[in-house]
């Protein structure tokens, strides 16, 4: 029996039971270098956490800005920030706003992280 992006109810789930995918269009998608295995995802907000890989080489040529909450946590490897000039490595933690621009970021070696993204309940409800 195949898993839909929850645990289920006896908390028995690891992140061994999800896949890899391709970041799909729901995200800006796809992109090569960048895969993702979605762990849970609030079907009425569109929040999601998800453990995130970007292949050695990866950079994304533009910075980012979101209309949602963003938290990552860097579990392997290092990405850069060209916008300020930093470089993230493991153990790095970020909480981004919702429309805090940020990057353009790559990474030489790549990276894993693990990221959270959610809405602001009242800017949601205003759409």
């Amino acid at each position: 029996m195949g898993k839909s992006p929850a645990t289920n109810a006896d908390m028995r789930s690891t992140i061994f039971d999800y896949e890899w995918k391709e970041v799909g269009e729901e995200r800006g998608g796809p992109i090569p270098g960048i895969k993702e295995k979605l762990l849970a995802v609030d079907p009425d907000t569109g929040a999601y956490t998800r453990i995130v890989i970007f292949e050695p080489g990866f950079k994304f040529k533009k910075a980012l800005q979101h209309p949602f909450w963003e938290e990552l946590f860097m579990l392997e490897g290092h990405m850069t920030d060209y916008g300020t000039n930093t470089v993230y490595t493991k153990g790095f933690y970020a909480l981004r706003p919702a429309g805090v621009v940020h990057g353009p970021f790559g990474t030489d070696l790549g990276c894993t992280l693990l990221e959270t993204a959610w809405y602001d309940k009242d800017w949601y409800l205003s759409k």
